[in-house]
């Protein structure tokens, strides 16, 4: 999917900056138009949807094998049931959970996260 955006584009909307850390000492620089474009740019891309998957297991396993696969097939993986679902973004991933109930809907609550940056990065890579 197409978003009209290069990655070029989204690198230059996060320069990979550190975080500021004020001082009394030295007055915060005043805002610049190329910092207002930047945030009017980020703001245009606010409403586009991307694909967000939730991985519960990978397994590799032989094709003779998938193909003898049928309903009522039960597929083992050495996997906890508890283990940790990995969250990807446009196929970047992007943080990790636990499995939770959500009224009669499954949901994940996250445990960790990649900054907003990488994840801006993942959906533009």
């Amino acid at each position: 999917m197409n978003m009209g955006l290069s990655q070029a584009d989204i690198n230059a909307l996060f320069p990979g900056e550190e975080p500021e850390v004020a001082t009394p000492e030295v007055a915060a620089p005043p805002v610049s138009a190329p910092a207002t474009m930047r945030t009017n740019d980020v703001q245009r891309i606010l409403h586009i949807s991307v694909p967000l998957t939730v991985v519960l297991v990978e397994r590799d396993m032989p094709i003779e094998y998938i193909l003898g696969i049928r309903v009522g097939t039960i597929i083992e993986f050495d996997t906890s049931f508890d283990s940790e679902l990995r969250l990807f973004v446009a196929n970047e991933e992007i943080g990790v959970g636990h499995a939770v109930k959500v009224a009669e809907s499954f949901g994940i609550r996250l445990t960790n996260t990649k900054t907003v940056e990488d994840r801006i990065k993942a959906m533009g890579g």
